[in-house]
């Protein structure tokens, strides 16, 4: 008898668009080699980014924020494993899989762990507003972490669900030595099934550098920041006619007003192969200023 396991998403997976989208499918084609039916659930709108799920044999499934109609779902699925992409759909959904199924078991795709990017990105900014940039690198473990909210709620959902996955073994390792989660419930899982590009061009037959990553992610946005004021203007200096090129979904028109021909700095938005566009380049540039986990583009 075939199981069931049922992914619950904050969003609809993008293959093209995000690291984290690629990585939980390829945690959804794992179930299926193990004869799981999989099922993906979302209250998110469905966009043209989003992932064929009838090409993958993935039941797509719309759910509602805080309504019953979701119990009913988990009654007609009967999932035996349930997956969530992050720790704020395990806070939205995970007590009524609890009381609707309790004993199914219950996954946290941590991704990466949002508390220690986002106290990364605090303490970061709070050099930018001391004049202190200059005094990085910072420590790993910033001490305004123990004190967030999004860390209490973020540990919280860890220690309420079975297993946890981390992309990291320094994440695995936090929260085992710094919060007592048992290693029993941690699973370090670094991306896999990474694509390649067959027949890619050797370094002389490339050109020029190039930057990729969603627009939607602030710490890629902050990193196409440094890199248009403070990294890009060094090279050009350097290189006069090499060329950067920009690439990421979501593209907003705040970031295609950085585009500047004079400088050889072009922003090009979404590519729809990002494996080939980068195969075309010599240079990935990727100054990310703050962050968790492992970062997609650096595998890439």
């Amino acid at each position: 008898m075939n199981q069931t396991v049922l992914f619950i998403a904050y969003v609809w997976p993008e293959l093209k668009s995000t690291a984290a989208s690629q990585n939980i499918i390829t945690y959804a084609r794992l179930f299926q080699e193990l004869n799981y039916s999989v099922c993906f659930a979302s209250a998110a709108q469905i966009t043209e980014q989003s992932l064929d799920f009838e090409a993958q044999n993935i039941e797509p499934i719309n759910i509602a924020l805080n309504c019953d109609s979701f119990d009913d779902m988990l009654r007609r699925v009967q999932p035996d494993v349930v997956v969530f992409d992050r720790f704020l759909t395990e806070e939205q959904y995970a007590w009524r899989v609890t009381k609707t199924l309790p004993g199914c078991v219950r996954i946290l795709d941590c991704e990466d762990l949002h508390c220690l990017r986002e106290a990364r990105r605090l303490e970061y900014k709070q050099l930018i507003k001391e004049s202190r940039y200059h005094q990085f690198p910072r420590s790993n473990i910033p001490d305004c972490l123990f004190g967030l909210d999004i860390t209490k709620r973020e540990i919280a959902a860890i220690f309420r669900s079975d297993l946890s996955i981390v992309l990291s073994s320094f994440e695995e390792n936090l929260l085992h030595l710094y919060f007592n989660i048992p290693t029993s419930s941690l699973v370090h899982v670094s991306f896999l099934g990474r694509n390649t590009v067959a027949d890619t061009p050797n370094f002389a037959d490339r050109k020029n550098f190039a930057s990729i990553g969603s627009f939607k992610h602030e710490p890629n946005w902050d990193a196409v920041l440094t890199l248009k004021n403070h990294i890009w203007p060094l090279i050009r200096s350097q290189l006069k006619t090499s060329e950067c090129f920009v690439y990421g979904s979501y593209l907003p028109p705040k970031a295609k007003a950085l585009e500047n021909k004079a400088q050889g700095f072009w922003v090009q938005g979404f590519t729809p192969d990002a494996h080939q566009t980068l195969s075309e380049h010599r240079v990935l540039l990727a100054p990310i200023n703050f962050g968790a986990g492992i970062k997609g583009k650096l595998i890439d």
